[in-house]
């Protein structure tokens, strides 16, 4: 008979004569094999044991999250550590495997059989939902213990009964399989001066900040993620550093190490006009749409007759570093059940981009939108010449150079997640933008449905800086946080932001499948996917979204749309069974498509000179169309070098 982990019954593992001793010791702080610095391998009382055991000869220590759903104590972040022994005769050959893996081999002579066990030692602990997801290698070895390291395997300690973690104390039970044999299960405390010295300095969340990522304040390679006032530990992938500003991991020139004192923003408008509760009386599509919470689907539809739509969004630049990933995830073999091909949206920024293969991918149907030319920090606080410089000048500079109409680019997104307050999207409104979608939104059991800003935001601004006022017809895609239920990985509104770096691509791939799940199974509010070029660097991320894909086109109700597409069916639901004729989500391509890209196009050598710089360097750009003077930028989209831009608002 299998246990509840698939694995054999205790006693294949107890046999005559050999025996371990399996002690719990609790660690303040994360050891890491990286930092040269040995694990513990703290001695435990054996004196419990009624002195059944002679001598220890191996010691192997495993992380308690590995085989546990929860730590030891989770009231005060204590990390518990399971070290199991190998009491009597026999010998340890110890051999190291790559930087993640140890293995402990024990050989009884006297037996004449081998005991193999694994310890794991990752950067972070692992939870229980992960051990599922270790590869079967990993997998098998961890579950020759396991049937003793469960919590339920610990009836006398509750983790959240502090008593039991008095440091400097043991606690120690026998645990046995019959008439087999029997482990001695010893939670041993120790404090050393270390400790001591950093007792007071263990990580709390920031209070009244809500859901976040937060500096170590230890090391800028680490970072923690508060959810409902608990900080879960994450590492930045190899060679990145947290910025405490923009809240996500970036090279270290770039990152700004903290922990960094915030001030609150400076009130610069009188809280007055501001948008009502939303009215569903009065909100009625295809001109306003609304609910009280943002979970409720539009047209009334049931959930079974909901089409279950994927907005696939890509921020940044179009180049070189990015464009063949890009082309290998809309590929000819994956299709919507109308056999219409994925397609997706690209708010694109203007340093080092390729304007050509931006015109190639306009060509080809995917949606074009805005991020802005600069990607400034605290442009959020900017006023609104700043912002139609930003956006307006964007979207001149995809006109002239990747000739896409200017009616085509009806969409943005502000950097960082950071949106403009009210004056962002006052210019939204003014130069005749359908959608916005800049709001971050903390992790929710239901997700949030598009809405129009005719009414209040139904849910927290994360950002601290979203509209306040009524803004009519404008529509907000808002970034569902993307999360599991163990928050492994963490939370994050960009896939790549999540911490899953350190993941095979099966693991990717359970990631994505359980957190799609939570929109699929429930309200199937749109799915959107946003990523930066950084989640196409790492080849098991990027084939864990491979399976992912995969697997989502043979489900026939879930399409993948543009953010616009998924707008126009929310403006005029219709249910599953109408799909294949539905106008929107056709394949029939838009008379107003730039032409296909060029096979030569120019590379142009353009000087530039940033805003407020004394030096001139220069920066490279490709487009089908002819060199502009200089390279374009705030106030200068052609390219002339007058710095001569003047934009107005469309008629009303």
């Amino acid at each position: 008979m299998k246990n509840r982990h698939g694995a054999a019954p205790i006693r294949a593992h107890l046999k005559a004569k050999t025996t371990f001793l399996v002690g719990l010791s609790r660690c303040d702080g994360e050891p890491s094999h990286r930092s040269g610095r040995k694990w513990s391998t703290n001695e435990l009382r054996t004196d419990s044991c009624a002195g059944q055991f002679p001598r220890t000869v191996a010691t192997a220590v495993y992380p308690w999250r590995a085989v546990s759903r929860q730590p030891i104590n989770p009231v005060d972040r204590s990390v518990g550590w399971l070290m199991i022994r190998r009491c009597g005769r026999g010998e340890l050959h110890e051999s190291n495997e790559g930087r993640h893996a140890k293995d402990l081999e024990l050989r009884d002579h006297q037996l004449g059989n081998t005991e193999t066990s694994r310890a794991v030692y990752d950067e972070a602990p692992r939870s229980g939902a992960a051990l599922r997801r270790l590869d079967h290698r990993r997998r098998r070895n961890y579950l020759k213990f396991s049937p003793w390291i469960t919590q339920d395997s610990f009836p006398a300690i509750s983790p959240y009964n502090k008593s039991h973690y008095n440091r400097n104390a043991s606690i120690s039970f026998p645990l046995c399989a019959r008439a087999r044999g029997c482990v001695c299960v010893v939670l041993h405390c120790q404090k050393n001066k270390k400790d001591e010295d950093k007792k007071d300095e263990e990580f709390r969340c920031p209070e009244g900040q809500g859901n976040g990522n937060f500096a170590d304040p230890a090391t800028c390679r680490r970072f923690y993620q508060c959810v409902d006032g608990y900080p879960y530990l994450n590492r930045c992938p190899s060679g990145l550093h947290f910025d405490d500003i923009s809240k996500f991991c970036t090279f270290k020139n770039e990152a700004r190490c903290g922990p960094i004192e915030t001030t609150p923003a400076p009130i610069t408008e009188p809280p007055t006009d501001l948008a009502e509760r939303c009215d569903t009386a009065n909100c009625l599509l295809p001109y306003c749409f609304c609910s009280r919470d943002g979970t409720i689907i539009p047209g009334g539809l049931h959930p079974e007759e909901t089409p279950q739509m994927i907005i696939m969004t890509f921020d940044g630049a179009i180049n070189h570093n990015n464009f063949d990933h890009y082309q290998k995830i809309f590929t000819q073999d994956r299709l919507n059940p109308n056999n219409c091909p994925l397609r997706g949206t690209f708010f694109i920024s203007h340093e080092y981009c390729n304007y050509n293969m931006v015109q190639s991918l306009a060509h080809d149907g995917h949606e074009i939108a805005t991020e802005t030319i600069s990607l400034q920090k605290g442009l959020e606080d900017k006023g609104y010449e700043e912002w139609v410089g930003e956006m307006i000048g964007m979207r001149e500079i995809l006109k002239h150079f990747s000739n896409i109409s200017t009616g085509e680019v009806v969409g943005m997104r502000a950097p960082y997640l950071k949106p403009g307050r009210n004056t962002q999207y006052k210019v939204l409104e003014d130069f005749g933008y359908i959608y916005d979608s800049s709001i971050g939104i903390s992790p929710l059991k239901v997700p949030i449905w598009p809405y129009t800003l005719d009414y209040k935001i139904p849910h927290e601004c994360k950002a601290g800086t979203c509209p306040t006022k009524s803004f009519q017809g404008i529509w907000e895609l808002p970034l569902n946080a993307h999360y599991v239920e163990n928050y492994e990985g963490g939370h994050c509104p960009y896939l790549d932001q999540c911490v899953l770096h350190n993941h095979d691509p099966e693991e990717v791939f359970d990631w994505l499948q359980e957190d799609f799940n939570r929109y699929y199974e429930q309200n199937r509010a749109p799915y959107m996917m946003p990523f930066h070029t950084n989640w196409f660097q790492i080849k098991e991320l990027e084939r864990g979204l491979s399976k992912f894909l995969d697997w989502v086109v043979t489900l026939p109700d879930v399409y993948f749309v543009t953010a616009t597409q998924a707008l126009t069916w929310m403006t005029d639901p219709k249910p599953i069974k109408a799909l294949h004729n539905f106008e929107g989500w056709s394949c029939k391509k838009k008379e107003n498509l730039p032409g296909p890209p060029c096979n030569n196009p120019h590379k142009c050598a353009l000087d530039f000179k940033p805003t407020e710089s004394n030096f001139t360097t220069t920066r490279y750009m490709e487009t089908c169309r002819e060199c502009p003077n200089k390279y374009p930028w705030l106030g200068d989209s052609k390219g002339t070098g007058l710095y001569s831009d003047n934009y107005n608002p469309e008629k009303k």
